[in-house]
This record gives structure tokens, C-alpha cells and sequence, in this order.
């Protein structure tokens, strides 16, 4: 059966969130990423990566540049549209595809699972616990998995309510408030263009390292190395990411 969306999952990753979010990431910024990632990532020859929760591709185009054999997988048609162009625009070999990471069926095909900026945490703990599960079964034993996350704790300790953001042409405010109990980073984004004004929210599973440690302990997978930063610093109260890369044993 069909799993339901939660509803704020379309509405606020929409054509304002491609245009004003999306399409204003520097080149530069997924180069690092993407280069802080290689030196542990399976060899090419090891078989597909699946890049879980792509957008619009960034990560997945650069990485079949570089050699690998990459599926891209996004619940939102529109993202997952422009992935396709971008990729017969630049004459990359990438496949992208819309479907809901709960509802993965591959068994034993890729070599490695990437979660990128946060796309773990869309659900209840029960439906990520099971989103954990079928990665666990579509890697390869040894399989590598990435989990791109943020640092509950550095968000709590420097907690900010609202933010804005001058884009000279428009303005985006964000208002943040959190949930204790329910784990639930909750994120208003207010588009303020001179065409008017767009807001969607977001609510986002905030999960401190122990209780992803657990998730991932319960789904078998070992943890190898967690950093703090993507210029590999150590994983502290006061990194503003949690890098957590893992294997199928």
C-alpha cells in the first residue's frame, strides 16, 4: 500500500524552495562536499551509489562526473525534472528517478547510501527507522552509508528564532521553533518577493547522536567515523554538523 506524505512535505519544497534555495547553492560548496566524501567512498567499480533525497541532482551529477554510477531518488516530481535536464544539459549519465525512501525494494544493489543536507528525519521514528532498514537491504555487504545531518545539540545551545535573508531582489525569513516532545525542529520559511508573499513549513526530525547511534546499532549497521564539520573537524557540542559514516557489515 501506498504510504501517505506527510503535508508539509510538497508545500514547502516547492518551485519557491528550487528557485530561491536550490538554485543559489555554489558549485563550490558540493565540490566540498563531495570531496570530503571521496576518500571514503567504495571504488567505482564497486557498484552504484544511491544518493537518497537528491534534489535537483547536485551531488549526483558531480559524482558520475567523477566516475561513478550514480541513481538519484527524490519524492518531488519538480526536483527530480530538473535533475534530468541538468543532466542531458551537461551529457551526464545519471539516473534519477521520483520515489518515496520508504519504499525502497532493491536487494543487495548498491555499494553506497548517501543522505546529503539533512533528508533524513522527514517522518515518525518508526517510518525513518524503517527508511534505515530498506537501505540496510539494498547495500551490498560492506556497503557504505553517509548520513549528512544537523547537530541537535549546537542548534538547542544557539537556538534562533528568526533569521532573514537579504537577497537584494527578494527577502526570506525564517522562523524556527522546536518541539521537545516530539524531537521536531519546526521551520516557517516566508518568501517575501515583489510579486508577494509565499510561506511553508517544515518539520524536521532533530535527533541527538545517541539516538541515531541506536537507529542505525538496531538496523545493524557499524559506525566507522563522525565528524563535525566537512573540512573533517571532530564532532562536538559545537559543530554545526553530524557527519556519520557507516557501513553494512
Amino acid at each position: 500500500m501506498k504510504r501517505k506524505l506527510p503535508p508539509w512535505l510538497l508545500e514547502y519544497f516547492d518551485e519557491h524552495y528550487l528557485r530561491f534555495v536550490l538554485e543559489e547553492i555554489p558549485p563550490e560548496r558540493t565540490l566540498k562536499q563531495v570531496n570530503f566524501l571521496l576518500p571514503f567512498l567504495p571504488s567505482p567499480e564497486s557498484g552504484p551509489i544511491l544518493d537518497i533525497g537528491c534534489g535537483i541532482g547536485r551531488h549526483s551529477l558531480l559524482l558520475a562526473k567523477m566516475g561513478y554510477r550514480v541513481v538519484g531518488i527524490d519524492v518531488i516530481p519538480a526536483f527530480i525534472r530538473r535533475a534530468l535536464e541538468d543532466a542531458e544539459k551537461e551529457g551526464v549519465s545519471c539516473e534519477f528517478k521520483v520515489q518515496d525512501m520508504r519504499a525502497l525494494k532493491e536487494q543487495e544493489v548498491y555499494a553506497a547510501a548517501l543522505f546529503f543536507w539533512s533528508s533524513f528525519g522527514y517522518f515518525q521514528d518508526e517510518e525513518n527507522q524503517q527508511v534505515l532498514l530498506g537501505v540496510r537491504e539494498a547495500l551490498k555487504p560492506g556497503g557504505f552509508l553517509f548520513l549528512d545531518l544537523e547537530n541537535r545539540d549546537y542548534i538547542l545551545r544557539h537556538f534562533q528564532g528568526e533569521t532573514w535573508k537579504d537577497k537584494k531582489t527578494h527577502f526570506i525569513l525564517e522562523r524556527n521553533r522546536f518541539d521537545p516532545t516530539g524531537d521536531l525542529l519546526i521551520t516557517k520559511k516566508i518568501y517575501l518577493l515583489p510579486t508577494g508573499r509565499r510561506e511553508a513549513e517544515r518539520q524536521l526530525k532533530l535527533y541527538p547522536y545517541t539516538t541515531v547511534a541506536r537507529f542505525l546499532q538496531e538496523r545493524e549497521f557499524l559506525i566507522d567515523k563522525i565528524f563535525g564539520s566537512w573540512s573533517g573537524e571532530p564532532f562536538t557540542l559545537e559543530s554545526q554538523r553530524m557527519l556519520i559514516l557507516a557501513h553494512k557489515p
